[in-house]
This record gives structure tokens, sequence and C-alpha cells, in this order.
């Protein structure tokens, strides 16, 4: 299976399905990770940046080479050769941001992704990106938090400079987790699913 996750910014992703990416890494499947806009450096250094991601991609042993970078999501003109960039992966299933947020490279990239789920036979997964408003979960993922804690602290730039808040992500999961079990210890990560096969 091969799967494809998108985001705004490095971390994006992971702040997401970070936990989830790594069940699907842990059982085989071909994972590739697309980060529009790595040059933003509102939030720090995108030469810093980078190599948190590089990080990141070692703990979800997803490989650096299956990383791709995507410049410039303010250019209208370069939006159709975004999405045949995406279409180019023949992806079985796509992570991608949530469509109502605050900030708008995650909106941006959330039209992005459902260009891309154009295509009958992918799936498409919404995840919560941190600034998603009106969160409309219908899927739910049990994770393993310890590794997903392991995974966000490899912003750490993100994390000194308060972009990253690990304790308000790790309640919202442990929330999630809440939803799906009586279990004061079940984490989950959360889904909007856009179309899937029914798994019979």
């Amino acid at each position: 299976m091969k799967i494809l996750a998108i985001g705004a910014h490095f971390d994006d992703a992971e702040i997401g399905c970070g936990a989830t990416i790594k069940q699907h890494s842990d059982r085989g499947d071909e994972i590739h990770l697309v980060v529009f806009n790595p040059e933003n450096e509102r939030s720090g250094s995108s030469e810093v940046r980078l190599i948190e991601q590089q990080t990141s991609l070692n703990k979800l042993c997803v490989p650096i080479e299956n990383l791709r970078l995507i410049d410039s999501l303010d250019e209208d003109n370069r939006y159709e050769h975004m999405i045949a960039a995406l279409d180019s992966y023949k992806a079985d299933i796509i992570f991608l941001p949530w469509g109502n947020d605050s900030h708008q490279h995650h909106r941006r990239v959330s039209n992005l992704g459902r260009a891309a789920l154009r295509k009958r036979n992918i799936t498409g997964f919404y995840y919560y990106s941190g600034s998603s408003i009106d969160f409309q979960a219908n899927v739910y993922n049990e994770i393993d938090h310890y590794f997903k804690s392991s995974l966000l602290k490899s912003f750490s730039s993100q994390i000194k400079n308060k972009s990253l808040n690990i304790d308000l992500i790790m309640d919202y999961n442990k929330y999630c987790g809440s939803v799906i079990s009586d279990s004061d210890y079940i984490y989950a990560e959360p889904f909007h699913v856009n179309r899937m096969i029914y798994p019979l």
C-alpha cells in the first residue's frame, strides 16, 4: 500500500497523523511525505526545520528520499503543477489537513489534497492540524502515545518558540482515546474520512 501525507509546513503531518504513519511504516507500507512552503521562516530557520524533519523521518523509518519539498504556495499559476505532483504518487491513501483552518496555508494544502482525491480509488483522511476549526472526526486510530510525544519532540525549534505545544496535542489525542475506550490510557489520532471502500 502506498501512503501519501501532505502538510503545509514541517511538522504538520506529524501533529495530525504521525503515529498512524508509523503504524503503516511498521507493516511495510510505502510512505511518502510532501511538505509545501518549506522556505517559510515565520516560525524559524528553514534549514533548522529541515534537519528536524529529517530527525522525524528517521523515527518514522521513512527514507529521506521519500520526502518532497514543493516551494511557494503563493504562486497561483503553479496550482495545477502542484496537483499533478500529488497525482504522480498514485497513492492508495492520502492524509491531508482539514479544510476549515485558521491558517491560510493549511486551507490551501487541504484544497490541493482534495483535488488529488478526485481519483475514485484513493481514500482520503483529513487530520487535525492544531489550528483546525470545527474538526469533525468520524474515524479514530489508537496510537502509541509515547512514540507520538517522542516524534513531536523532533521539532525542538517549534517547541522553543511555542509554535508547537506537545501537551495540547497529546491532551487532544487522549480525549480522542476516551471517545473509543473507557480506559484512561488509550490515545487516538482522529480523522475525517473522505471516501473509502467498505472493508468486507
